[in-house]
């Protein structure tokens, strides 16, 4: 394991500040990265100065020097930051050594994905033995934290507080260095644009402190969505830190009545110790059932075993259950509560993107048969939807994507505010970003639940949210369920609705690319080939599938179109041609079943 060297004329300054800078266009667009220079995003320009918020308190009454990498995005941060404690642009040091690693022939736009993807032995040394990390014709690691070691030592013997404005890995060895830590501590190191790193002189030593700011509760407070329907109204809840404070949330509902939490291995291993504190406080008596994970525990088979299992434990109608996973364990959970003693009250804390942002919401509860998805179910309304987008860090990249197919479906139901602001903040949203992922469930639960409060049983209205699943769902039963995630197929489903919307000329043409550019940007599948380059796309088969669907009448497919962004309908009468254009349009071999 490669060593830091220690400083040997430790700066007597009495405390710094490390930040990185805003985000940009390299990592918006997640390809362009290394030495590319490349300006802040307007959500960069929104990270900077909720981080010069947070300095105005830190350096009140306090002399301070602001030092800036060369590079574009890092200035831009530092003068936003300069500017928010009284200073002038000009008081901004730009100073070559706190630049990243020289790649050498990585330099350039291709950078970091060029070395991750081509060389994965120098990303190995880059993430484990930094020191050795040499890429060709680029500079090697050791004379990098040498250049950073200069910078310290450089550094004025005096009260000032030091403000560093550069990368995430120059940071993270300038905190290193200064603290002197080797091996492993260093590469544990942290390197969030969220977070102010201030380290304080000791004598001899710095210690450090880190200070979160763009996930604060100030920055991203609690929202609410009210789905109101009458005596079953109930609220959505999104924020973050919500598992933390089940007692506020859940209090008063559960009141000491037995529960039934049903969920998964996977999310009771990550939060079943924390939450049993919060549980003994909320019931003396609380029972676990665990079902499968994946699209296959959608079965009549699961629903019947759980429903055996709780009633071996007495759980009757006095009691409540708890869904706590995902759209799954949801849909199992809420399935099993209405049809237990015909129906007991039932409490939804989703854990993913999906499940938060659609499937919790709305009281529909559903498994899959052989003969397509969701074609059982029961209509049971939550009495309050928690979702801690917490849980969404931990999800796997290709959930979270998944998750953004509904996202994007309701954005387009909503209208064009809703759309061009998914459009602008996509790339927050697919990082986590917390104060725009919190409002991305808000917007999608507040489409959905005026949809439901006016169609709570899918009489008529609330069809329209099922803009692409006509097309996800037979692209789903045609590949065999769980052969990719579901809002991957809806991606490519909306997609073709909204091309079918422009064949039939029922909306402006144009429609289709804005919607395939912006999947597209969210880094999802956007032809049938991305969802499965194995299967065999036929045409025909993915009609009859269609013809299966559960908005399918008399033989008439019912489609949800658009005639434009925030004007869904529906329509039956639809030439088969023009569905086989659409499947055309995606990838579907149609060739022979009916002429262009």
């Amino acid at each position: 394991m490669s060593t830091i060297h220690k400083v040997s004329n430790i700066p007597k300054v009495s405390k710094l500040l490390l930040v990185r800078h805003g985000q940009s266009e390299w990592n918006s667009i997640g390809k362009l990265q290394g030495q590319y220079d490349s300006p802040l995003t307007e959500l960069g320009r929104e990270q900077a100065g909720a981080i010069a918020n947070e300095l105005t308190s830190l350096c009140s009454g306090q002399n301070i020097k602001i030092y800036s990498s060369p590079l574009s995005r890092a200035h831009e941060t530092a003068t936003i930051a300069a500017q928010a404690l009284g200073l002038k642009q000009s008081d901004v040091q730009i100073d070559q050594r706190l630049n990243d690693y020289n790649l050498g022939q990585f330099s350039g736009k291709f950078g970091w994905r060029v070395l991750q993807e081509d060389h994965p032995d120098l990303e190995y040394l880059r993430l484990n033995k930094p020191l050795e990390f040499q890429p060709p014709d680029g500079e090697l690691g050791i004379n990098f934290e040498a250049r950073l070691r200069d910078f310290i030592t450089s550094l004025p013997d005096n009260d000032t507080t030091t403000l560093i404005v550069s990368h995430g890995v120059v940071n993270k060895y300038i905190r290193s260095i200064l603290r002197k830590l080797t091996g492993d501590q260093v590469i544990a190191l942290s390197e969030g644009q969220d977070t102010i790193y201030q380290l304080d002189r000791v004598g001899d030593d710095y210690i450090e402190k880190e200070i979160r700011v763009l996930n604060s509760p100030d920055v991203a407070p609690t929202k609410k969505v009210h789905v109101s329907l009458g005596e079953r109204s109930y609220d959505v809840v999104v924020g973050t830190g919500l598992l933390n404070s089940l007692q506020e949330h859940l209090g008063e509902l559960i009141n000491g009545r037995r529960v039934a939490i049903i969920s998964d291995n996977t999310v009771l291993e990550k939060y079943l110790d924390s939450l049993k504190p919060q549980l003994d406080e909320l019931t003396p008596t609380w029972h676990v059932y665990k079902v499968p994970e994946g699209e296959q525990a959608k079965a009549f088979s699961t629903v019947e075993t759980l429903l055996h299992e709780m009633l071996d434990d007495d759980i009757d109608r006095r009691c409540v259950v708890i869904a706590f996973g995902g759209g799954v364990v949801g849909d199992v959970a809420g399935l099993a509560a209405s049809l237990l003693h015909r129906g007991i009250e039932f409490i939804q804390i989703p854990t993913t993107l999906m499940s938060q942002v659609d499937s919790a919401v709305g009281g529909k509860n559903g498994i899959n048969t052989r003969h397509g998805k969701n074609l059982v179910g029961s209509f049971l309304q939550p009495k309050i939807v928690l979702n801690d987008v917490d849980t969404l860090n931990s999800l796997p990249l290709s959930e979270l994507r998944s998750g953004y197919g509904e996202i994007l479906k309701y954005a387009l139901l909503g209208g064009e505010e809703q759309f061009s602001w998914v459009e602008q903040y996509v790339d927050a949203i697919i990082a986590r970003y917390a104060p725009k992922m919190i409002e991305a469930i808000r917007m999608g639960s507040e489409v959905k639940a005026n949809i439901v409060s006016e169609d709570e049983l899918d009489k008529g209205k609330r069809a329209y949210v099922n803009l692409g699943h006509t097309f996800a769902h037979a692209f789903e039963a045609h590949a065999g369920y769980g052969s990719f995630p579901h809002g991957h197929a809806v991606g490519v489903g909306v997609i073709a609705a909204c091309k079918l919307s422009e064949l039939l000329g029922v909306c402006e043409n144009g429609l289709t690319n804005r919607v395939e550019n912006h999947v597209q940007a969210a880094g999802m599948p956007t032809s049938l080939k991305d969802l499965s380059a194995i299967t065999e796309w036929n045409g025909v088969s993915l009609h009859q599938y269609m013809l299966n669907d559960k908005k399918t009448f008399n033989g008439n497919i019912h489609f949800v179109l658009l005639k434009g962004v925030g004007q869904p309908f529906s329509q039956a009468d639809v030439p088969l041609e023009k569905i086989y254009d659409a499947l055309r349009y995606v990838g579907a071999n149609v060739n022979g079943c009916v002429p262009l």
